[in-house]
This record gives structure tokens, C-alpha cells and sequence, in this order.
């Protein structure tokens, strides 16, 4: 999406996004603790070098509407449809944010503005988050499987999707990090990914107890890999549009569970009792 350069509206939007860039810069500098189960790859970001910044205002909550499927689901099953109706819609619907590195990263605005809220519940508890990844292309996620998908001692406890499974495509999906010491006081925080072996730490309960007040799940959630065949993933949030939804969601289990759930089975019907026959006379 292209915006005239000649509104004062823009210019604004543009001062606003430098503003927000030297913010972060000085702020996060640099993720000391890259996620590990991320692209590092910019390549989106950096083919947008000469765009505008956009950032989330009020006239970005039109988004959170019918005009976006915020319950479209992605997996090795249901595959995402590039040049569909949905991608084509999504395309007009993204914008560039800093993220933990103060790099451009691409995201769906409205998912960008629940994250935003979200960040600011999260400090008010005395947690600070960043965005780390979201949107990818085919070939972003393509990068993701070159160099993660056979990496050792990563690929055997975590999934990597191919291009054409990932949410994140969807731009809806959320790998974010935390600034944080580990419980070590006399430790220097860094950006660090919450990891399955780090999710149960109290100090991240916050985290888990705001994410449906936003409108996230966590996409993968301990003990469903059987369902969404992927591995626990603490550091991966799905925006689903709202709050009444993701809490429904949260309910089932599972995206796949809310969407098809699993129905009951029928109880079963006890056999009739045999019907006597004629009896006999002992005589």
C-alpha cells in the first residue's frame, strides 16, 4: 500500500514513526537473545527500505471488522492460499513497526494494535515484551526452513513449518520476546525468547493471564501437539480478533478444537433384556 507523500496526514504518520524508531533504538539496541525459534531473516523489511513508516492510530481500528477472517487457520492440513481472497486483502492491511532491534518489521495492523495494548498492560505489571517477528512471505519462510529446519539439537524440539503452512503468513502471529534476567538480580536482561523449559517461571504468569483480554491464544499451547502438530510454543501468539473469541478459544483448547470441535460420542444404548421364552413343563 502506497501513501501520498503530500497529505499532512503522512507527514505526520512519518514523524511519528522516526520518533518511535529513536525510541527503540535506545531502548532495545539490539536483541541480546535472538528467539531461537525465529527468522532472523529481514528481507521483507529490507526491500521496504524506501516506504513509509506507518504506525497504528485510531482510524486502524476499522480493521477489526468482518472485512478480516481473523479465525483463518494455517497448518500442514489447510494450507495458505497466496494470491487469494484473504492475501489480497491482507497485503493492503500491512504495516512496518520496529521491532526488539528497532528494525522495520511487517505485521497486520489491527494484530499490531492489540500487541500494543498488550505491551502496555505487560509494563503496567512490570513486564516489558517486543515484537521479534510476525508477517512472512513464501520466501521468508523459506529462509526460516533453510536454516533452521535441519539445525541440530533445535530441530528435534521445535516444528518448522514449510512455506504455505505458517501463520504467519496470515500476519496475525506474533513471536515476541522479553526483557529479562532470568530471576538473577545480579544479572544483566537481555531480549530473551520464553521457551517451553522457561514458561512455567512466575515471573512470565502475567503474560498468560492478559493474552485473551487482547484477543490472543497461544497458538500452540503445552500438551496439544497431537492436535496442532506442533510442539509447545510459549513465544508464539495468535491474534483471533477479540476478546470474547480467544477467551472461547482458550476454552476448547486449541484453534482446531474451536473451529472443529471434536463432538461428543454418542452414549451408548444398553441391549435389551432378553425376552423369556415359553416354558417348558418338567412332566
Amino acid at each position: 500500500m502506497e501513501l501520498s507523500k503530500s497529505t499532512a496526514s503522512t507527514r505526520i504518520l512519518v514523524a511519528a514513526g522516526v520518533l518511535l524508531l529513536a525510541i527503540a533504538a535506545v531502548f532495545s539496541s539490539a536483541c541480546s537473545s535472538q528467539p531461537a525459534s525465529s527468522s532472523e531473516s529481514k528481507s521483507s523489511a529490507e526491500a521496504t527500505a524506501d516506504k513509509v513508516y506507518q504506525l497504528p492510530n485510531d482510524d486502524f481500528a476499522v480493521a477489526m471488522n468482518e472485512r478480516r477472517d481473523y479465525l483463518i487457520m494455517v497448518n500442514d492440513d489447510h494450507k495458505y492460499e497466496f494470491g487469494g481472497s484473504y492475501d489480497q486483502l491482507l497485503q493492503d492491511d500491512i504495516i512496518y513497526v520496529a521491532d526488539c532491534n528497532g528494525e522495520p518489521t511487517p505485521v497486520e495492523k489491527a494484530a499490531y494494535l492489540a500487541f500494543s495494548e498488550l505491551q502496555a498492560d505487560l509494563h503496567a505489571q512490570g513486564i516489558e515484551i517486543a515484537l521479534y517477528s510476525a508477517y512472512r512471505t513464501e520466501a521468508d519462510q523459506q529462509w526460516v526452513v533453510d536454516h533452521y529446519g535441519n539445525k541440530p539439537g533445535w530441530s528435534d524440539t521445535n516444528k518448522v513449518s514449510k512455506p504455505g503452512c505458517s501463520e504467519h503468513h496470515t500476519g496475525l502471529m506474533i513471536e515476541y520476546v522479553v526483557w529479562y534476567n532470568g530471576g538473577d538480580p545480579n544479572a544483566e536482561r537481555v531480549w530473551t525468547t520464553v521457551t517451553a523449559e522457561r514458561a512455567s517461571d512466575p515471573f512470565y504468569a502475567p503474560i498468560w493471564s492478559s493474552l485473551a483480554k487482547h484477543g490472543f491464544i497461544l497458538r500452540y499451547p503445552d500438551n496439544q501437539e497431537p492436535v496442532t502438530g506442533v510442539p509447545y510454543e510459549p513465544y508464539e501468539l495468535r491474534f483471533v480478533g477479540s476478546s470474547e473469541v480467544a477467551a472461547k478459544i482458550a476454552d476448547a483448547g486449541t484453534l482446531e478444537r474451536y473451529l472443529a470441535p471434536t463432538p461428543d460420542p454418542e452414549p451408548k444404548v444398553p441391549d435389551p433384556a432378553p425376552i423369556p421364552g415359553p416354558q417348558r413343563s418338567s412332566s
